[in-house]
């Protein structure tokens, strides 16, 4: 099975990867600090293991259409770029806590995927959940002033969407269509910071 070589620092597809199948698992040495654009895009990988804590961003389509149920993000990462992980029916659980960008369809159609929480989070893309499988949803996060159109549209299965109260103070906005379509959930508390609700924002 391929692997990147140690002590590299950049996984890109055009430079590393080069048209490489990776089956089943992957390891990622300790001196990668950026996983680039379409690096492991439809590889069918099932296992990710990362190893250290240089890792600090992952790029745009850089696992999306793979098999894997879980993936350990450490806390050095904060960036995931558009579409990173769209499309990975299978997964299950991702800790997004330390996060602070998400891209826009990061996680679109991430079918499994139940539960998560932000902490660090300052920005959320547009659709970056949209028709994921998630049920509960928690904001601790005082930096994220706006949730993006569509961000949780179309997440069918959503029953709980905690801002916990004192810690989402920043929150301001919330645009067009962000929790619309919701089949198991009637009402969302919105802080009292939040000014402005775009149209349609959180209809059933």
């Amino acid at each position: 099975m391929a692997q990147p070589q140690k002590g590299m620092t950049n996984i890109n597809n055009k430079k590393v990867v080069n048209g490489v199948t990776y089956n089943s698992a992957i390891v990622i040495p300790s001196t990668v600090t950026t996983i680039g654009v379409n690096s492991f895009r439809m590889n069918s990988l099932d296992h990710i293991e990362i190893l250290g804590s240089s890792l600090t961003t992952i790029g745009a389509y850089a696992f999306q259409n793979d098999n894997f149920k879980e993936i350990i993000l450490l806390q050095s990462v904060v960036t995931i770029h558009n579409n990173a992980f769209a499309n990975c029916e299978q997964l299950k659980s991702i800790n997004l806590e330390n996060v602070q960008v998400i891209g826009s369809e990061a996680f679109y159609y991430c079918s499994a995927l139940r539960q998560v929480k932000f902490v660090d989070l300052k920005t959320l893309g547009s659709a970056s959940f949209r028709r994921s499988g998630l049920q509960i949803i928690t904001f601790e996060t005082t930096e994220l002033a706006k949730i993006e159109a569509g961000a949780f549209k179309e997440c069918y299965y959503l029953t709980t969407v905690d801002f916990v109260e004192g810690k989402n103070a920043g929150l301001l906005i919330i645009e067009e269509e962000a929790f619309i379509n919701r089949d198991n959930m009637r009402e969302i508390i919105i802080p009292k910071s939040v000014e402005e609700i775009k149209e349609k924002a959180e209809e059933v």
